[in-house]
């Protein structure tokens, strides 16, 4: 499929207000989605429903999936460069959301929240463990389908993805 089909099908999701995820691996030239083809909410519990899943950390709650059996699944490459923007908004948009840390307190907290990740990893408290912060950021003078393509092609090394 070409980039630019892609792209529209994604677009006619967001237009038509249907679930979707389209999203790429770290460090993969592919992209991929599941496109709903209804705007039910489908939950699962037990995994054993095919589709793409997004589950909770706690596993006391029912995952959101966006079904196989419910969706069309579609794949493309993508060719990864920067992409920028206007001098004005390169801050704004670009580094959307941003992952800067702002001052030298917020790193030092994040930086011992990471050392004791791996401490506890290396004590096998967990096997792996998910450290995330927030950041309150304006929201962006963009589509989301165009804020997706400029992370797919400045972040080139990790997970992207977006889902409506």
């Amino acid at each position: 499929m070409s980039i630019t089909f892609f792209y529209a099908n994604i677009q006619k999701q967001l237009e038509k207000q249907l679930p979707f995820v389209v999203y790429r691996k770290a460090g993969e030239n592919t992209i991929s989605a599941f496109l709903q083809n209804n705007d039910v909410l489908f939950e699962t519990k037990d995994y054993t429903d095919s589709g793409f899943v997004f589950a909770p950390f706690d596993n006391q709650n029912k995952a959101v999936i966006i079904p196989s059996g419910h969706s069309t699944y579609v794949t493309t490459d993508v060719e990864t460069k920067i992409i920028s923007s206007t001098k004005d908004n390169q801050k704004k948009i670009d580094r959307y959301p941003n992952t800067n840390i702002k001052n030298e307190h917020d790193k030092s907290v994040h930086c011992s929240l990471v050392s004791k990740g791996i401490e506890a990893i290396s004590a096998n408290y967990f096997k792996k463990v998910v450290l995330s912060r927030y950041e309150d950021v304006e929201k962006p003078t963009v589509s989301p389908l165009e804020l997706f393509k400029r992370l797919l092609h400045n972040y080139t090394n990790a997970f992207v993805y977006l889902w409506y």
